[in-house]
């Protein structure tokens, strides 16, 4: 509510569950999209893009779009916006 009240606080959601996870990875040949081996817990959330997708693969043809490194994974998740405070 302080957030809020500041105006700092843009966005608020929790994600959906870790099994509805993709992993997208650059990869010579093009991308890998897998369901894990999942990104770990220890490393450290750089930033996050908040995006409206009509599907599972728009998200992911947006994700191949970002990935362009391959020692970096992009993990897509849905957003779960029925989860209140």
């Amino acid at each position: 509510a302080d957030a809020a009240a500041r105006k700092e606080l843009h966005a608020v959601a929790r994600l959906d569950e870790p099994s509805t996870a993709r992993i997208v990875r650059a990869r010579a040949t093009g991308h890998d999209v897998t369901d894990g081996p999942f990104i770990e817990a220890k490393e450290w959330l750089v930033g996050f893009y908040l995006v409206d997708c009509e599907s599972e693969e728009q998200a992911l043809a947006r994700a191949k779009r970002i990935c362009t490194d391959p020692f970096h994974a992009i993990e897509v998740r849905p957003v779960d916006w029925r989860w209140r405070a």
